[in-house]
């Protein structure tokens, strides 16, 4: 019997053993493998740089703790110090000129949602309409509004969990 024990005890201490290793295992990668969030491209011309001078800029462009305009400030100097002013100052200007762009794009998908969001739930609600028309309106809209759609999707189901759609 002291044996039938011992074999057990033995069998749950390696079961134990297995969990612990497989859960530090999973630590350990979480750990290594996290890094940084990119706040922004770095600039083409910094490949072609020296070692020291890419460890210096990747340094910090890394800094998280910093506001953005002191961040540039510095790489300004930088780039002075390594004689890329001009390439710099043109990363710049192209960086927020794209950002520009994108932040408009989403003003003008921001305004068209409540519209837009109203004709989405008139289409799913509408129950005089027969489902063969609400279906080929369905996939109208989502055609016609597909990056709106998304947005309108992930709203719903953020008002609305586990919402049936009827159609």
């Amino acid at each position: 019997m002291h044996l039938l024990t011992s074999a057990n005890h033995k069998s749950n201490f390696s079961d134990f053993r297995m969990r612990a290793i497989l859960v530090i295992l999973a630590v350990c990668t979480d750990v290594l493998c996290t890094s940084q969030p990119v706040t922004f491209d770095a600039p083409e011309f910094i490949d072609k740089m020296p070692l020291e001078a890419r460890i210096e800029f990747e340094r910090l462009a890394g800094r998280q703790t910093l506001p953005w305009k002191e961040k540039e400030r510095l790489m300004s100097e930088w780039a002075r110090k390594h004689v890329v002013k001009d390439e710099m100052k043109k990363f710049f200007e192209k960086m927020w000129s794209e950002r520009k762009a994108r932040e408009n794009a989403f003003s003008e998908l921001v305004k068209k949602l409540p519209t837009l969001g109203k004709e989405y739930l008139e289409i799913i609600n509408g129950i005089e309409t027969p489902r063969k028309q609400k279906v080929a309106k369905w996939e109208k809209f989502m055609d016609d509004h597909a990056k709106e759609y998304e947005v309108i999707k992930v709203a719903l189901e953020q008002a609305m969990p586990g919402r049936m759609m009827i159609l």
